[in-house]
């Protein structure tokens, strides 16, 4: 395992648009995410899943043939830990589930549980402890 410091050169974005893209990664492995199979108990995961089919050489894209991958972090407010899986071309027993979050991120999850525990990460959440309160941003009006 590699340490990298990190090296300010300058700000890329806002800070506000840093939180909003950080609360959107937060929700994909929310459970009501695409890689819900990514969390790791007692830890805030941030990340971004990828599903792609693959390119037939003669025109087109191969039928079932898919590169799959979970990028992620934690905890999501102070990274200690950055991992990237990739499948390419996946063999699972039900190939119209062949997606990132579904086949990627449990892989994730296994590295990054093991990550924490090597770092000597300390959980911040209470394992099990359901969500009770919190902010949820509607895109869309309620129709009534």
């Amino acid at each position: 395992m590699s340490t990298f410091s990190p090296v300010v050169l300058r700000q890329v974005v806002s800070a506000q648009t840093a939180r909003e893209i950080g609360d959107a990664l937060r929700g994909v492995v929310s459970d009501r995410g695409t890689a819900a199979a990514a969390a790791v108990p007692g830890f805030t995961i941030s990340g971004k899943t990828g599903t792609a089919q693959k390119v037939n050489p003669k025109g087109g894209y191969e039928q079932g043939k898919y590169v799959v991958s979970f990028s992620g972090y934690l905890p999501s407010d102070r990274p200690e830990f950055v991992g990237l899986v990739v499948l390419d071309d996946a063999h699972t027993s039900k190939p119209e589930l062949n997606y990132g979050g579904l086949v990627a991120g449990p892989i994730f999850s296994h590295i990054a549980e093991k990550a924490a525990r090597y770092l000597d990460l300390e959980p911040h959440e209470e394992l099990g402890k359901p969500v009770t309160q919190g902010r949820v941003a509607l895109t869309n009006p309620a129709r009534r």
